[in-house]
């Protein structure tokens, strides 16, 4: 090591070290570009993952107003029966009065 000069020992180990220092450069650069790209994935799963969840909240809303819309519709039904059974009894309340007046 006396016997080089720093001028030789630069023109000796230079390429070395400008190689390793491109070579980590390009690994840097490489990993910021990785990092960035899996920082925008995880950003895009967060958002999918609440949107999930908020169509979950709208098919459960919409499930209990199935149940609500349902429970009306079987009131209407029962409410329909009995007119039915009301207009049957009043049917036969005319067909009795018609049957009265016809035989007077």
């Amino acid at each position: 090591m006396n016997r080089i000069s720093l001028v030789e020992w630069l023109q000796i180990s230079g390429p070395t070290f400008v190689t390793l220092v491109f070579g980590f450069t390009l690994l840097w650069n490489a990993q910021q570009a990785q990092s960035g790209s899996l920082l925008d994935l995880q950003r895009s799963v967060g958002r999918l993952e609440g949107s999930i969840s908020g169509l979950d909240l709208r098919i459960d809303s919409l499930g209990s107003r199935i149940e609500r819309l349902d429970t009306r519709l079987e009131g209407l039904d029962s409410r329909m029966q009995g007119l039915d059974s009301g207009i049957e009894k009043l049917g036969e309340a005319v067909d009795a009065l018609a049957k009265r007046l016809g035989s007077s």
